[in-house]
């Protein structure tokens, strides 16, 4: 779906039950559009050694009206599976509860997608093939169910079909989680989405509006 200016929306959708997922995924929105937010993950990145706003996509040689990506923050209690069929690039923050067990806002959509067949008509119908995603997982090594929830996720995800346009990012509370998402934005997630919304994989063009 296109945002403003026509702009494709790209969802940076979160499960949490704690709140650090949605605090890293406003922090992501932030820094790709040069906002507050941005410096904040600028000094994470100095603190871990990574280049500073290095993406091209994320700095825009030509300024911020050049971006053709708007993100969208998004609860998994706002998704709805439907919006696989509009939007074909995602980007996935989760952390786990219990034994490894999905986040409150996201049992229902965990509901769905265990049970879920690629040959179902539902799913043929979201053309989930087409569907790429970026996932960062976030837990404690310390369990012995570290990263339980993502990988289910990750898992359930590309058995419908949908694949990485970019590496899976582990973020570690036991040591320093913050440096690991710094990491993973650093290493050229912005770059590698725009890649793929160039490649006309985004998703459909809203008829009127954003969505």
């Amino acid at each position: 779906m296109s945002g403003t200016g026509g702009k494709t929306i790209v969802p940076v959708c979160y499960a949490t039950a704690t709140g650090t997922a949605e605090e890293f995924a406003s922090q992501l929105i932030s820094q790709y559009a040069g906002g507050a937010g941005g410096g904040f993950m600028d000094m994470l990145m100095g603190l871990c050694g990574c280049k500073k706003r290095a993406d091209p996509a994320a700095a825009g040689e030509g300024g911020e009206d050049e971006k053709q990506v708007e993100l969208k923050l998004m609860s998994f209690e706002q998704l709805d599976v439907k919006m696989f069929g509009d939007y074909k690039v995602w980007i996935i923050l989760s952390s786990s509860t219990g034994d490894g067990d999905p986040p409150e806002m996201a049992i229902d959509f965990w509901r769905w997608l265990e049970k879920a067949k690629k040959e179902d008509a539902e799913v043929q119908g979201l053309k989930m093939d087409d569907v790429k995603f970026a996932l960062f997982g976030l837990g404690d090594s310390g369990y012995a169910t570290f990263q339980g929830f993502p990988n289910k996720l990750d898992t359930g995800l590309q058995k419908l079909g949908a694949t990485h346009f970019f590496g899976r990012g582990i973020g570690d509370d036991r040591n320093d989680i913050s440096s690991d998402f710094a990491k993973w934005i650093g290493g050229g997630l912005f770059a590698a989405m725009e890649k793929e919304v160039g490649a006309g994989k985004g998703g459909a063009s809203a008829a009127a509006g954003g969505a």
